[in-house]
This record gives structure tokens, C-alpha cells and sequence, in this order.
């Protein structure tokens, strides 16, 4: 019987816990690419077709480096703002007298700054 929807996990693997067969496997194509670096590094250099050594080395670079996303600016603004409200609101909790000082602090720092021409 499969568990209530929204109910508390039992048993498997804790989340963010490594799969153990992926990992030995990774590590062992990294061995294997490390141990016949200069037989691949020959290997390309007998491949004429520049877009066919390339196409290789594209290969090899997916098991060497992680693809890194895209992230656009307004992600980033947003999960800053997010960081911030976050941290403003932890504050606000644990010491709201300090909450309460730092902003006055901050008013009266801006109220204070010349305007920019």
C-alpha cells in the first residue's frame, strides 16, 4: 500500500544522500579518463575533422565538469530579495528592538545623504 500523500517519509535513503552505484561509477570513469590521458590526448590529435574532436571533447567534458545553468537576472534579484526578507523577518523574530533600531538607523542615514545629481 503506497503512503497518505503528505505524510512523514519512512526508511530509503535520506534526502540529498549520494546513490552509492552512481558515485563508484563516476569515480571510476574518472580513473579511467585520468589513467589514458595521454593514449585520448593521441587519439585526438589523429582526428582530422575538427568538428568531430570537438564533438569528443564535448563528450569527455560531461563527465569532467558540471553543466552549469543559466540564470537570469531577475532570478537572481529575486532570490537576493528573498535572502534578505528572510533575514529581515529572523530578525524581527529573535530581536524586534533591534529590528526596530537598525531601520530608524537607516532612515536617518538616507534622510541624511545628499540627493545625487
Amino acid at each position: 500500500m503506497s503512503r497518505i500523500k503528505g505524510s512523514e517519509k519512512t526508511g530509503g535513503r535520506q534526502a540529498g544522500t549520494p546513490n552509492k552505484a552512481t558515485t563508484d561509477l563516476r569515480q571510476w570513469v574518472f580513473a579511467l579518463i585520468d589513467d589514458n590521458r595521454s593514449m585520448i590526448e593521441n587519439d585526438l590529435k589523429s582526428i582530422t575533422d575538427p568538428a568531430q574532436r570537438l564533438s569528443i571533447l564535448e563528450r569527455y567534458l560531461q563527465y569532467s565538469l558540471p553543466k552549469l545553468q543559466s540564470v537570469s537576472i531577475e532570478a537572481q534579484i529575486e532570490a537576493q530579495v528573498n535572502a534578505e526578507y528572510s533575514a529581515l523577518k529572523q530578525l524581527l523574530t529573535d530581536a524586534p528592538d533591534e529590528a526596530v533600531q537598525r531601520i530608524a538607523d537607516k532612515v536617518m542615514e538616507l534622510s541624511t545623504q545628499k540627493p545625487e545629481e
